[in-house]
């Protein structure tokens, strides 16, 4: 996900030519959203999205039952720890750290030997997809409720989601026994084609909604560009009061604007659902004082403290910043290395959130 589209004051000519404008697809896409067009929806080779001049569009609609919001979740989550360990396929390296941290989560590449490659420059698909089937066996997932980010590069995701009955996606999951498997993170991207944003949507809830019904228990990701379509997720929310979690994965954004879109998001969820809680997959520590009240129901999960690990590298607090730095070191093991990089991420994160727990209790007395 990029950043929340801002309505232009001169619309595109692009906008007038998608066929939300006409309304084609009211009232499940309000016509108004044609105005955040900016690129064309003509996608003769269905890259990356399924825009609204797809000639085979309904089907992709009909797979999901519609554009609407409605279908209904049921999962209800125990209380999770508010730092997640993102661990990964290196699984022999890694240690055991469930009593500290008895929540910890991996991604869909990692539980695959073969899906799609790096190739001619670009990621491919392979000819088949094979699970590494044991890999929860391993001493390091021990003890742990293991969560399944449901996360990865477009061709990763659409290829498992076109392929999740003949590779019997939903069935080797389950076998595998995760505490839990998020939605499919589908792409919005700024600009495109509003029939496209508001189908990845659907698709996202809808595939929640398989995994589910596959007997899994899920958390639903979100993603919303507009307000029209964060009103959409607070009309589900608040139709669907055991949910309490959400997540967003964050690993797109790079800029202050973006990172600052994604409190927008959040915020106004929080805010307008109280029960629900959030977790933000690899979002930079850097912004998180914009969430201020809201901190305390917010959940973070990072795969940072494994990968410098795994390249020698060792996380410490810089007295003199007071934020991370990182230092070359081989005089430990990557198992060590790890370790001291989880418990220093947990270690500030905590401070990170006290802090601004405290400024936003100040600055709330100061304007009452």
């Amino acid at each position: 996900m990029l950043d929340l589209q801002e309505l232009h004051s001169q619309p595109s000519l692009f906008s007038y030519t998608c066929e939300v404008f006409s309304g084609t697809f009211s009232p499940y896409i309000d016509s108004n959203e044609a105005f955040f067009v900016s690129n064309t929806c003509v996608n003769e080779f269905r890259r990356n999205i399924i825009t609204c001049k797809d000639k085979y569009r309904h089907e992709f609609v009909d797979e999901v039952e519609g554009l609407a919001l409605n279908v209904n979740l049921h999962t209800q989550c125990d209380i999770l720890p508010s730092y997640i360990p993102v661990y990964n396929k290196m699984a022999s390296q890694l240690p055991n750290l469930s009593g500290e941290f008895p929540v910890i989560a991996l991604t869909l590449k990692d539980i695959l030997s073969s899906a799609v490659s790096h190739k001619a420059g670009g990621l491919q698909e392979d000819k088949s997809i094979i699970f590494r089937n044991l890999l929860l066996n391993y001493y390091c997932f021990r003890n742990a409720k293991v969560l399944l980010f449901s996360s990865g590069p477009d061709t990763l995701i659409e290829y498992l989601w076109h392929q999740r009955e003949l590779c019997t996606l939903y069935e080797k999951i389950r076998k595998m026994d995760f505490y839990a498997m998020t939605g499919f993170n589908f792409s919005l991207i700024t600009g495109e084609c509003a029939f496209a944003q508001s189908l990845n949507i659907k698709r996202s809830l809808y595939s929640s909604y398989e995994i589910e019904q596959s007997g899994i228990s899920t958390i639903p990701h979100v993603y919303a560009l507009t307000d029209y379509q964060i009103q959409r997720w607070l009309d589900w929310f608040k139709s669907n009061p055991h949910v309490s979690y959400f997540t967003i994965n964050c690993q797109l954004q790079a800029s202050k604007k973006e990172f600052l879109q994604v409190v927008k998001t959040v915020t106004k969820i929080l805010e307008t659902v109280p029960h629900t809680r959030v977790i933000l997959q690899g979002f930079s520590f850097t912004y998180l004082y914009y969430f201020g009240v809201y901190i305390d129901r917010v959940h973070v999960a990072e795969s940072l403290p494994v990968k410098k690990a795994q390249s020698y590298q060792r996380i410490f607090l810089n007295p003199d910043t007071h934020k991370m730095a990182f230092k070359y070191d081989r005089t430990l093991t990557v198992a060590e290395l790890v370790t001291t990089n989880i418990r220093e991420r947990y270690l500030y994160w905590e401070y990170l959130k006290n802090r601004i727990l405290l400024d936003s209790s100040l600055m709330k007395g100061v304007t009452a």
